[in-house]
């Protein structure tokens, strides 16, 4: 008689039950704290004097929003909208910020130029329209005949106007340059006809009253004694920026720009000589 044992079945294999994980939560802080901190900056920097802070502050907005857009490249924030308006804002914080350092580096230039040239104590006075009796002569001054010859300047050096006849106007004027050029400026305009173009760049500034800023009251004369207008030879096309013509410069404006001469010389003098007949206020050797 045969014994039938029980067949041993394996164990079945344990069950492994998977559980979803929930999706983590996106983290879209750096893009809103990119665009506070960007609206914060245009804030200052639509005031110049605050372009340090505003400067700060888009700089950290921009780092902000470079994380932040990584994070959205990998997923892990999903505010574009958000930090694209962040980056447009950082970017008009840094532009206002850039501006208004400029505004305030050209601003404390102006002033070192300003005192420096009241410790030196130049200043050109425009003779008046109508002859006033001259003061008599101190002791300690010798006495001569007046010379019609005008202060000396060198490039650079900014004269002071006053032409109390007028209005009361007092005024600046600063010749910087000159640049040479012996060629066109393009195939359709016409080359120096007399050798040469000597550009000049003219900046006046105006205190008080109106200041009457015109390129016939300047000339150029050169060592030989010959004189040259901005309307001689072809000046006018020596440079594709607009030159000075005739401009009103009000109290508190500034005014700049070119002002050529077609010379035969690269050196001589530049003459400011608004009074037609009377003495020249000023020379600049170049």
């Amino acid at each position: 008689m045969s014994h039938q044992y029980p067949h041993h079945m394996p164990p079945e294999p344990p069950m492994h039950h998977q559980v979803a994980r929930p999706a983590p939560e996106p983290k879209n802080g750096l893009g809103v704290v990119a665009l506070v901190l960007g609206s914060t900056g245009i804030v200052f920097g639509l005031i110049p004097l605050a372009w340090m802070p505003a400067l700060a502050l888009a700089v950290a907005a921009g780092i902000l929003v470079i994380f932040a857009w990584l994070r959205i490249g990998r997923r892990r924030a999903t505010n574009k909208v958000v930090t694209s308006i962040a980056s447009g804002v950082t970017a008009v914080a840094m532009a206002l910020s850039l501006y208004g350092m400029y505004v305030f580096i050209d601003a404390f230039g102006q002033l070192g130029e300003d005192l420096d040239n009241i410790g030196k104590g130049k200043q050109a006075t425009a003779a008046p329209a109508k002859d006033k009796p001259s003061d008599k002569p101190s002791e300690d001054e010798p006495s001569g005949p007046p010379t019609d010859e005008p202060e000396a300047y060198e490039m650079g050096d900014t004269v002071f106007i006053s032409a109390d006849d007028l209005d009361d106007t007092e005024a600046s004027i600063k010749v910087g340059g000159p640049r040479v050029r012996t060629t066109p400026i393009d195939s359709w305009s016409s080359a120096p006809a007399n050798g040469q173009f000597v550009i000049f760049t003219v900046k006046v500034k105006c205190e008080t009253g109106r200041f009457d800023l015109a390129s016939d009251d300047f000339y150029v004369r050169t060592k030989a004694g010959d004189r040259y207008d901005s309307e001689d030879g072809n000046a006018w096309e020596a440079t594709s920026k607009e030159q000075i013509s005739y401009e009103e410069v009000n109290a508190g404006e500034r005014k700049k720009g070119p002002l050529a001469f077609d010379l035969p010389v690269e050196h001589g003098e530049l003459v400011y000589d608004p009074n037609f007949e009377g003495k020249p206020v000023a020379v600049w050797s170049f």
